[in-house]
């Protein structure tokens, strides 16, 4: 018995019309596992697979968003002259642990606080041999600055004794292995032995402890 030939269905062109002419064709009365494996060829190569998620650039854009609103969101809540006195402090530190730092490798390293003239900017800035190597200038609106040597009282019960200012800048000098030498407002300096205060507003939180160490950080000096 002869084998009855088998005619796909055809478009008026004479010939299959995409998908839609093949699943045509395998629904014609032919072998079911056929027809099945056809369809599943055909539904599995109609659309590529779509995948979700974020790239690393899209997440550090995210972050960097972020950051921005919360700086903004921080001055707004905080009021500009307390942000500008957390920002002092902080820059303070900062480059303060950069002067130690650089000054364990070589000779000599000075650190200093100047204020501009008009007393609204501060320049703060290390320095090795002449050369600046770090510095940082600040809005120092509404921010007074005094300090001492040998103090370890709270900047809330007493204030530093001696005002910074830019014919009397805050000066420090480190000793080989990253010690205070002799340091203080120029005028009032001496060698530390126990730590320098550097207060900001009269406010302990806004404070900053150099220990004689000359590790620097915020807060009251310990003792």
């Amino acid at each position: 018995m002869g084998v009855k030939p088998f005619n796909l269905p055809t478009s008026s062109y004479g010939r299959l019309s995409g998908r839609s002419g093949v699943r045509r064709a395998v629904d014609s009365p032919v072998n079911i596992s056929v027809n099945s494996a056809l369809i599943r060829a055909v539904d599995g190569s109609a659309s590529p697979k779509t995948q979700s998620g974020v790239t690393l650039l899209e997440l550090v854009i995210v972050i960097f968003l972020f950051g921005i609103i919360g700086i903004v969101a921080l001055s707004r809540t905080m009021g500009a002259n307390t942000f500008n006195q957390l920002i002092a402090r902080d820059q303070i530190i900062s480059v303060a642990r950069i002067a130690q730092n650089v000054r364990m490798g070589r000779a000599p390293v000075s650190f200093s606080i100047t204020p501009n003239v008009s007393g609204d900017l501060l320049a703060i800035s290390a320095s090795h041999d002449g050369g600046v190597f770090s510095a940082v200038t600040v809005n120092a609106v509404d921010v007074v600055i005094r300090a001492d040597i040998n103090q370890s009282m709270s900047c809330a019960v007493t204030d530093g004794a001696a005002l910074v200012t830019n014919a009397n800048p805050l000066v420090f000098t480190y000793e080989a292995l990253g010690e205070l030498g002799v340091s203080g407002v120029s005028g009032s300096t001496g060698a530390v032995n126990s730590a320098a205060r550097i207060c900001i507003n009269g406010d302990s939180a806004m404070s900053i402890c150099v220990a004689s160490s000359g590790y620097a950080y915020a807060g009251d000096c310990d003792g």
